[in-house]
């Protein structure tokens, strides 16, 4: 694309141009470009304009305080000491647009600002940039004997300087185009350039916390959207060198996979080096998979079979041979797996799990989910139970599993911060209300009711009891419960609380008005989040049928109170608020 400027301009040219056109391409050293841009004659002969554009495109596009607009002054380009029949020269082909700064007062002398084509030819140009300075070093380094072993460190050092700003993985990403690029121009500079991006997501906290949570359920995709992003730059990076250069085999570092069926994921495990893997997070799509899916799917877990110091995997897959890998990949990472989190799963591949819980000495976070159709034998779920009264290192646990016989839930509470659970009836409740009562560390609570749970004034008198004892609690999360009082009877004791969350709640007007009227007394600020909720009078019946009056009517008791409320949304299917603080 960059070529086709100065080709068009050629074709155009008049002899009034010639001389402004000779004074921009004053002869500079060649071998300096990339050698892709080298063996194209419309860029041999600018290559001056080429270096200072390619300064330019760097100097604006990594400047920590560019605008947005990518737009650059004049006060830019005679910093960088762009001369201006460059600047002219680049105008007139069309390179660089200029605009005036409406931002400035009419009253004020108009300054001009100026802008690449497009964003993505100054991407180009910056890697351009970071392609010559490469060469450079690279031309001083081969003057001396040890060239081959003194490499490695100077692409090193060429990305910590020019890539010094991306400290984080959305740094990174912001600039990952000009990576991508730059693999692209210097293929040589592939296993670098994954490893400073390896580097990132190891210490980047929003990497990290991807990494060891826990997904929220099986169709849940938020939570490895960055994990997604820097694979998909990865594998862009490898994409490009292999385009650029033949036979390229050179060793790439990536820290989590995201195995999806969509991707290709073996055209780039080849290159990936095994040990360096700390994640395997399965694609949750896998019940619209086409049986070639399926198999290319197949094919990628079981070259991951190779990972062996995993800090996390996760999967929601139920094919069997494709679960036999997994079970693999459990065994060989037993001893170095942190988080571990298995939805819509076999009993097959939670059986197993089970049986090597108790060799995961590192294991944190632990998440099961099974089907209603595929039960776990009694004997699994009380050697489950039996691990987690005796465990202390949990931090995080999420269980929706299904048993050939009732299991009471029994854990170890010390460290727990983050409990999800499925109950099913009331004994269930009363134990799990029992047990979280003396959790001082629990931040995070989500709960399920299952099918069967009837008991409602219990259930209600059980929770209500349960929430001002949990002094660390921020958020509260119920799904599908039936409650016959207001459940946050104690406001003032429950002092950390910022919150709520009601997924498809049963209650009457007269409780909903209650509970309204307890938020404000709550220490901080909190967020409530109402989404299918039945609002009605009188008893709870067992069929759900919506009051449609009842619930306008709950939402205006909350939309009435605006000294008290800010709604953030109201549509057919939620209702969300907040709580305003109210100076005494």
């Amino acid at each position: 694309m960059l070529a086709l400027f100065f080709e068009w301009n050629a074709l155009k040219t008049t002899s009034r141009n010639q001389e402004c056109e000779r004074a921009t391409q004053a002869r500079m050293d060649v071998s300096l470009l990339p050698d892709y841009l080298c063996d194209i004659k419309a860029l041999r002969e600018n290559i001056r304009v080429i270096q200072y554009l390619s300064l330019l495109a760097y100097e604006t596009l990594f400047d920590k305080n560019k605008e947005i607009k990518l737009t650059f002054s004049n006060s830019a380009l005679e910093r960088l000491n762009i001369p201006n029949n460059v600047i002219k020269y680049c105008l007139n082909i069309g390179i660089l647009t200029e605009e005036q700064d409406v931002s400035l007062p009419a009253s004020s002398s108009q300054q001009s600002l100026f802008s690449f084509f497009h964003k993505s030819l100054q991407e180009y140009l910056a890697a351009v940039y970071v392609a010559s300075r490469l060469k450079e070093m690279l031309k001083s380094l081969k003057l001396f004997p040890n060239y081959d072993d003194d490499l490695a460190d100077v692409c090193k050092t060429c990305l910590r300087k020019y890539f010094g700003t991306c400290k984080t993985v959305v740094d990174i990403l912001d600039q990952s185009n000009v990576l991508i690029m730059l693999c692209g121009l210097e293929p040589q500079l592939l296993t670098n350039v994954s490893e400073y991006i390896y580097d990132v997501t190891l210490v980047d906290k929003s990497a990290v916390q991807e990494r060891n949570t826990v997904p929220q359920d099986s169709f849940s995709s938020n939570h490895h959207n960055l994990i997604k992003d820097i694979q998909m730059c990865i594998f862009m990076c490898i994409e490009e060198a292999m385009s650029s250069a033949k036979n390229v085999h050179t060793p790439v570092y990536i820290a989590d996979i995201y195995v999806s069926h969509s991707t290709d994921l073996l055209r780039y495990c080849e290159y990936v080096v095994s040990k360096y893997v700390l994640s395997i997070d399965l694609d949750r799509f896998w019940c619209f998979m086409k049986k070639t899916d399926n198999e290319t799917v197949y094919l990628a877990v079981k070259h991951l079979g190779k990972c062996d110091q995993l800090k996390a995997i996760k999967s929601s897959i139920s094919d069997d041979r494709i679960n036999n890998e997994i079970t693999k990949i459990l065994d060989t990472n037993v001893f170095t797996l942190e988080t571990v989190s298995f939805l819509e799963t076999d009993k097959k591949i939670i059986t197993h799990l089970v049986s090597i819980l108790p060799k995961m000495q590192q294991l944190t976070s632990l998440q099961m989910k099974g089907t209603i159709s595929d039960r776990i034998p009694h004997d699994v779920c009380s050697s489950l139970c039996t691990y987690l009264n005796q465990n202390t290192s949990l931090n995080h646990i999420a269980f929706n599993i299904y048993s050939e016989k009732f299991c009471m839930v029994s854990c170890n509470i010390d460290n727990l911060e983050t409990c999800t659970l499925s109950i099913e009836n009331v004994d269930m409740m009363k134990q799990m209300c029992n047990c979280l009562c003396e959790a001082d560390k629990l931040k995070h609570l989500e709960l399920y009711a299952g099918f069967f749970m009837r008991s409602y004034k219990t259930v209600t008198k059980n929770l209500t009891r349960l929430l001002p004892s949990l002094v660390s609690l921020s958020s509260l999360t119920l799904w599908d419960f039936s409650f016959t009082d207001n459940i946050i009877a104690r406001p003032c004791d429950i002092k950390n609380l910022k919150e709520i969350t009601l997924q498809e709640v049963t209650l009457s007007l007269p409780t909903w008005c209650k509970f309204i009227d307890s938020l404000p007394a709550l220490p901080q600020v909190a967020t409530v989040e109402t989404f299918d909720m039945d609002i009605r009078d009188g008893t709870i019946l067992e069929i759900r049928i919506c009051d449609i009056e009842q619930k306008a009517a709950a939402r205006q008791y909350v939309r009435e109170k605006t000294n008290l409320f800010r709604v953030t949304r109201d549509d057919t299917f939620g209702f969300c608020f907040t709580t305003k603080k109210v100076r005494l």
